[in-house]
């Protein structure tokens, strides 16, 4: 299977962005690894007709059709050199349809075992590229494909490959482990087998630029962050040598490469502050990181914007350096453009919410950007995947924000937002739901306390009960009483009660509710 970038999968700070999100992000890396597959796919199986010269000269083939399959099996068996070479061509062609070749027909025929013995057939030369591109698009397919791939102990084939001075060759051979590499088992075989030193030489050896392409994307596919922590650990100190050269692909000519580097560094640095740190020592790394975000290109953005994200879950240390280099007012740019994707003003706002996190400072920094307002303008008027990333940001002001900041997102109508969110939720027991009332219940029980202030200062409350009553808030919240999650139902019962006990009527009836007659029960009208 052919893995490619993505959305994301970085982890988060400690705080309300947790450990399930981080998990989530990874899952929609991994949607969109896949979506990014099949269009490189059908790329470069668009170009099969510009190859056949490569392959047979000016002598036209017959066209591949899959009835002969059982034919050309014979004939690859049982035929005579050359037209062992012509029926492998066919099925190969068979293999390179743009659209749903039939992979799984050939595999039930047996002949990719012949593929496999024809991958050291170097007294054939045109034979053994054929093999290599037919058991390459395989590769290419689903996960069980990809895995029949590597069962069949191409990993080692193909390892010995790489050293070969056809060009043609080894840009198949490169593919197919670029497609090994998207899993666990031939990702293994592989780093065991050096194949990130091997590859790393092939990049330094000035290859042309297809070849450096699939170099690099093949190398950042080895780079990929391991589910299993140990398997990360153990992987970990096979991966460190070649980080510099990451760094050194970031200044490519090759737009392709500098993003496959981008993403191959943001995989590195996607954990704890020690793979942080591992990235971020390099030389001017995150300078250059910001130069390439600058560029405003979204394929190499998203990617540098990971990277910098990934920084910013570090420690504190680790934050300010990129808000010294002025990731703040980069991010207030690109969320101020029209122009800008949806994906990198995901990735935007979920970095944004995890400096959120850190030290006051910081999280005044992000005030002084005027920050808040895009999160906020962004709860309220995006696509739920950004507006997720957002409600975390207003959540950990929530849990951490001074009162000033506090009483600021408020100001912004920030609970309307939240509250919209929380309607658009069909799981009362989720994550994102959990998030978000644990917000609006901290927001609520302080926002008394901050009109008090304000009509000490003389000036209008915020009267937010008196907002979230007439947005149906209260009614929403009614649904979420009985959530499976405990820590769901008890927020969702601790706003309810906000209504039921008139919290909010204080000096001059701030929050505009009917104050109780005496000896009689608060009500609000729903």
């Amino acid at each position: 299977m052919m893995y490619q970038q993505q959305e994301h999968t970085g982890t988060s700070k400690v705080g309300v962005s947790t450990e399930r999100e981080a998990a989530r992000r990874r899952g929609d890396a991994a949607t969109l690894r896949a979506k990014k597959k099949e269009e490189m796919m059908r790329e470069k199986r668009g170009k099969v007709n510009e190859s056949e010269s490569i392959i047979t000269g000016s002598a036209p083939l017959p066209t591949a059709d899959v009835k002969s399959l059982p034919e050309y099996v014979v004939g690859v068996r049982q035929g005579d050199p050359e037209r062992r070479q012509l029926c492998t061509t066919l099925i190969r062609k068979l293999l390179s349809k743009a659209n749903e070749p039939p992979i799984k027909q050939v595999i039930e025929t047996g002949v990719v075992e012949d593929f496999t013995r024809f991958l050291s057939a170097f007294e054939f030369p045109k034979l053994q590229l054929e093999a290599a591109w037919a058991i390459c698009n395989i590769a290419s397919g689903t996960e069980d494909e990809t895995n029949y791939i590597i069962q069949l102990n191409t990993v080692p084939q193909f390892m010995q490959l790489l050293t070969t001075a056809n060009e043609d060759l080894l840009d198949q051979c490169l593919w197919a482990l670029g497609n090994i590499a998207g899993e666990p088992s031939g990702k293994m075989q592989m780093l065991e087998l050096d194949a990130l030193k091997i590859i790393q030489q092939i990049v330094h050896n000035n290859p042309s630029e297809t070849i450096l392409r699939n170099a690099t994307w093949c190398m950042s596919n080895l780079v990929r962050k391991e589910k299993d922590a140990e398997l990360a650990n153990k992987t970990l100190p096979l991966i460190m040598p070649v980080l510099p050269t990451f760094r050194e692909l970031l200044t490519a000519k090759d737009k392709q490469v500098v993003c496959d580097a981008c993403w191959a560094l943001s995989y590195v640095s996607d954990g704890n502050n020690n793979r942080i740190q591992l990235v971020m020592q390099l030389p001017e790394i995150v300078p250059t990181l910001m130069r390439i975000v600058a560029m405003h290109d979204s394929q190499l953005c998203s990617p540098a914007l990971r990277t910098l994200g990934n920084f910013a879950t570090g420690t504190d240390e680790q934050t300010q350096q990129v808000i010294n280099a002025g990731l703040l007012h980069t991010l207030k740019k690109i969320l101020s453009s029209p122009n800008t994707k949806e994906g990198v003003v995901n990735e935007c706002c979920w970095t944004i919410s995890n400096i959120l996190l850190g030290t006051d400072e910081q999280r005044a920094c992000v005030f002084k950007s005027e920050l808040h307002v895009d999160i906020i303008s962004y709860l309220q008027h995006s696509k739920l995947k950004i507006k997720k990333e957002c409600v975390h940001g207003i959540a950990n002001i929530a849990e951490h924000g001074t009162q000033e900041e506090k009483k600021i997102i408020l100001e912004y109508q920030c609970m309307k937002g939240l509250h919209f969110v929380l309607q658009s939720l069909k799981d009362t027991s989720s994550s994102l739901a959990a998030t978000i009332l644990r917000a609006m219940e901290t927001l609520l029980t302080e926002a008394p306390g901050i009109d008090e202030i304000l009509i000490g200062m003389q000036q209008a409350p915020l009267d937010v009960l008196k907002d979230f009553r007439e947005d149906g808030g209260f009614v929403t919240i009614e649904s979420f009483l009985e959530s499976r999650n405990e820590d769901i139902a008890a927020s969702a019962q601790s706003i309810y009660q906000l209504s039921q006990d008139g919290v909010g009527f204080i000096q001059g009836n701030a929050f505009g509710l009917d104050a109780p007659q005496q000896n009689q029960p608060f009500n609000i009208s729903m």
